[in-house]
C-alpha cells in the first residue's frame, strides 16, 4: 500500500443506502404484503415501479461507477431482509408467495439507524464462511456482492476483499481510481492464481471460460467497484468524496473495522444530520440541499414529487395515513420535521398532521377455527375426546384454542369416530 497516496477528502458522503433500501421495501410488507415472483426475491413490475419511486437517488458520479438499477436494489433488499429474517415469505403455494415483515422486523424499524446497521453487518461476518458455494444460490448473502469461483483452486472472495483494505486506516483518504488500479494490477490475486494455467478458468453467474491477464484485470476492478459500491458504501462503511482536484476519492469509516473483524465493537455516526429543509404552510417540504439521509426519513409519512434540490416531498392525508399504518406517530413526524427544517413546522401544518393521526384507530384481528356441531350429542362427545383443546362459544360451537395444532385435533376426533363432515 506504500504506492498510494493518501488524499485529503473533501465533502464526504456516508450514506447507506442498503439500509433505506431495505426500510422502503419492509414498510410496504407491513402497510400491504406484496407478492413475490417465481424467483421469490423479485416483485411484480408494478410493485418494482411503485418502491423504486420511494428509492433515495444515489450520487451520479458514485452510481456511474457501477451498474446497479432499481430493481437490483429491490432484490439485493429483498436478499437482505429474508437473510436476517427481518421478513418472511408467506403463501399457500410456492407461485402465491407474499413477502410479509416478521417480529424481529418489526423491533428493526423502531431501532435507530446504529442499530439497524449493526444488525446487517453482524449478519455479514457470520455470512463469509458459506461464501464460496453460493454462486448458484438466489438467496446469495455474502461479502462479495457477485458470485465469483475459480476452477480447482479454494479461492474464497471475501477473504480476498478484505485484504484490499488492510493496510488502509479508518478516515484515512485515498484516490478511488489510483486504489482500483493498483489492485488490478498490482495486487490482484486472480493473476496470482492464474500463475498456474489449470486455474484460468473462472466462473462469474454461469459464464465458465478460460481468461486473458486483461480479463483477469477487468474483472478484479469491477469486483472491487461493486464491493466498495454495493457493500460498503451501501452499508455506512466508507465514504465518497474528492480529492483537491475534483477526483472521486474514499475513506473507511468505523463499520468497515467491525465488518473486517479488526475489532468486535461496532461503531456509526451519521455525519449526514444538517437541516436543509423547509416545510411551507402549503405541506410541500423543499430542500435547500441535496440529503438523501434526510429523504430517508421523509419518505415514510410524504409523498415524493420531485428529486435533487427544491420540492422534493408534499404532506397529505393520505400519506400520514399511510404513516400511521406502519405505527408511526404525530410525534414521530414532527420530530423529524423539526430535526431536518430551518424553522418549526408551520402551525397549521403541525395542527393537520395531529388531526389526521387523531382520526386513526386500530383494532387486533386474528385467524381461527371453528367447529360446529348438529347437535348436544355430539357436541358432548367432542367435548369428552378433546375438551382440552378448545374453548365452547356456544353449546354446539367451539374454537380451537391453538390454530396450530388443527390437524393433530382432527385426527384425535377422526379416532374416535368423530369424522369431519
Amino acid at each position: 500500500m506504500t504506492v498510494l497516496n493518501k488524499e485529503k477528502i473533501n465533502n464526504p458522503t456516508n450514506y447507506p443506502y442498503l439500509l433505506e433500501d431495505m426500510v422502503v421495501v419492509l414498510m410496504r410488507c407491513m402497510s400491504s404484503p406484496p407478492k413475490l415472483k417465481s424467483d421469490h426475491v423479485s416483485f411484480l413490475k408494478k410493485v418494482e415501479q411503485e418502491l423504486s419511486s420511494n428509492l433515495v437517488s444515489i450520487p451520479e458520479h458514485i452510481g456511474s461507477k457501477c451498474e446497479m438499477t432499481a430493481g437490483d436494489r429491490i432484490t439485493e433488499a429483498v436478499r437482505f431482509l429474508i437473510n436476517l429474517k427481518l421478513a418472511v415469505k408467506s403463501g399457500m403455494s410456492s407461485k402465491s408467495m407474499s413477502l410479509v415483515i416478521s417480529e424481529l422486523g418489526h423491533k428493526w424499524l423502531n431501532s435507530s439507524t446504529a442499530k439497524k446497521l449493526e444488525l446487517i453487518h453482524v449478519g455479514l461476518r457470520g455470512a463469509k464462511e458459506k461464501a464460496s458455494f453460493a454462486f448458484i444460490n438466489a438467496f446469495k448473502f455474502a461479502l462479495s456482492p457477485i458470485p465469483l469461483i475459480i476452477e480447482n483452486s479454494d479461492f474464497i472472495p471475501d477473504q480476498f476483499l478484505v485484504d484490499a483494505f488492510s493496510a488502509i486506516e479508518a478516515e484515512d483518504g485515498y484516490d478511488f481510481d489510483d486504489f482500483i488500479n493498483f489492485h488490478a494490477k498490482q495486487n490482484n490475486p486472480l493473476l496470482k492464481i492464474a500463475e498456474e494455467k489449470s486455474r484460468r478458468c473462472i466462473t462469474i453467474g454461469f459464464d465458465h471460460r478460460i481468461r486473458s491477464d486483461q480479463e483477469l484485470e477487468f474483472i478484479w476492478a469491477e469486483y472491487l467497484k461493486s464491493f466498495m459500491i454495493t457493500r460498503l458504501f451501501a452499508l455506512g462503511a466508507l465514504s465518497f468524496g474528492s480529492t483537491d482536484n475534483g477526483q472521486l476519492a474514499f475513506s473507511l469509516n468505523q463499520p468497515a473495522l467491525f465488518l473486517f473483524e479488526q475489532t468486535d465493537e461496532f461503531k456509526y455516526s451519521d455525519a449526514n444530520n444538517d437541516k436543509v429543509v423547509i416545510v411551507q404552510p402549503d405541506f410541500e417540504v423543499i430542500f435547500l440541499a441535496p440529503s438523501p439521509a434526510i429523504e430517508s426519513k421523509f419518505n415514510p409519512f410524504a409523498q415524493r414529487i420531485g428529486s435533487g434540490l427544491g420540492v422534493l416531498f408534499k404532506i397529505t392525508k393520505q400519506s400520514i395515513l399511510h404513516a400511521a399504518s406502519i405505527e408511526m406517530t404525530a410525534e414521530d413526524v414532527l420530530e423529524v420535521i423539526n430535526s431536518s427544517s430551518l424553522q418549526p413546522a408551520p402551525d397549521n401544518v403541525r395542527t393537520e398532521i395531529t388531526n389526521w393521526f387523531g382520526q386513526c384507530r386500530y383494532f387486533e384481528a386474528r385467524e381461527t377455527y371453528l367447529v360446529k356441531c348438529p347437535d348436544l350429542s355430539t357436541a358432548r362427545r367432542i367435548l369428552e375426546v378433546a375438551g382440552r383443546e378448545v374453548t365452547p362459544i356456544s353449546d354446539t360451537v367451539f374454537e380451537l384454542k391453538d390454530i396450530r395444532r388443527k390437524i393433530t385435533f382432527l385426527k384425535l376426533l377422526k379416532e374416535n369416530g368423530i369424522f369431519l363432515h
